[in-house]
């Protein structure tokens, strides 16, 4: 008992400290950050070729439209969205535009940040993500390192479309939201060379047991090879990570071999994930990381959209109850949202269009 709240102790010390030396990495607030998400957006899907994996997978990308376009609601998304203008031209065929690439959380489906997404589109840039497959037969394997290797071809495709022609490519941003911080710490340059399988169950320091419990019995089918490859993408230049997980996987020397700007945000009250071993793991390790502890006992939940009725029903039975819709939790979640778009937001417009 006494080792294990020196061990609380420690660890809140650490964030406080954090919190005091990573404010000057922050980018500047800027005034004209636009917080709320357009009354539209452009949206298409198209397939993929993943030659590495030998797969086929699909990719869904939001952009910015001119104000006259036709749109239509969106129908069947767990999340809240804007209304959409399916394949419709983008703004301006003469601009450039930067990108951001979304990885979402496991089994949360494929609008988690689509929220984000559209605040995002509300201040210039485009979003793109790989479609997540909630099949069950991709949900009982342990599988992640693929997505990565998902997301470059994600990128490749997307450059060589039509809509390639509008993107900035020395503009790429990347955000990773819990289990697709994982994602991001690989294509940012993370190695893993010696990571042995027991490290891929969480112990209780590491995240809750309840969430990753299964990951045990999956061990047989993890492919290790996978895991400890190297993924850097350079094309990508600036990574956020909300809330992250799998952090209890790297070591400090795997970590310290990234050299993007990275900026970290997480909540004061995350019982999913322990912010000592994920969060703030990245913050301490990787050079010149900015960190952020959202106040006001904000849980690892509160970065994802607002649900639908579709969205409580289908996920209700795979997502713990502190995560589905509440009075208290819709108005938490709420000044989440504002504080996360005009941080992210600021966070690349500094270090992105530097690089213009």
């Amino acid at each position: 008992m006494i080792a294990r709240a020196t061990y609380v102790l420690l660890s809140t010390l650490l964030i406080v400290v954090l919190l005091a030396t990573t404010v000057g990495c922050q980018s500047p607030i800027s005034s004209d950050v636009a917080m709320d998400p357009p009354s539209k957006t452009g949206f298409r899907v198209w397939d993929i070729t993943v030659p590495a994996l030998n797969a086929h997978i699909q990719g869904q990308v939001w952009y910015p439209v001119q104000h006259g376009v036709a749109t239509g609601p969106v129908s069947g998304s767990y999340f809240r969205r804007v209304d959409q203008a399916i394949d419709a031209p983008i703004a301006d065929l003469h601009q450039r535009y930067p990108l951001i690439l979304l990885a979402d959380g496991e089994n949360a489906g494929p609008d988690a940040l689509a929220w984000l997404a559209e605040v995002l589109v509300a201040n210039g840039y485009i979003v793109a993500q790989v479609r997540p497959d909630l099949s069950s037969a991709s949900s009982t394997q342990l599988n992640y390192w693929r997505r990565p290797l998902e997301v470059s071809a994600l990128l490749t495709s997307l450059l060589a479309s039509e809509l390639g022609n509008s993107i900035d490519k020395a503009q790429i941003g990347f955000v990773g939201y819990s289990g697709g911080a994982l994602t991001g710490l690989w294509l940012a340059g993370a190695q893993n060379a010696d990571l042995q399988p027991e490290r891929l169950v969480p112990n209780k320091d590491d995240a809750d047991p309840e969430i990753y419990g299964n990951l045990g019995k999956l061990l047989p089918t993890a492919n290790m090879s996978g895991w400890r490859a190297h993924y850097a993408d350079p094309r990508i230049s600036a990574f956020l990570f909300l809330a992250p997980s799998w952090g209890w996987i790297f070591d400090q020397k795997g970590l310290a071999s990234i050299t993007d700007a990275v900026f970290v945000i997480t909540g004061d009250h995350d019982e999913a994930v322990s912010a000592a071993r994920n969060a703030v793991r990245l913050a301490q390790w990787i050079p010149g990381t900015a960190f952020k502890e959202l106040q006001g006992h904000v849980d690892h939940w509160e970065f994802m959209g607002f649900w639908t009725r579709e969205g409580v029903t289908a996920l209700k039975h795979q997502l713990p109850e502190e995560a589905l819709p509440s009075v208290p939790l819709e108005h938490r979640r709420r000044f989440v949202h504002d504080e996360v778009a005009e941080l992210s937001v600021n966070f690349f417009n500094h270090h992105l269009h530097a690089k213009s």
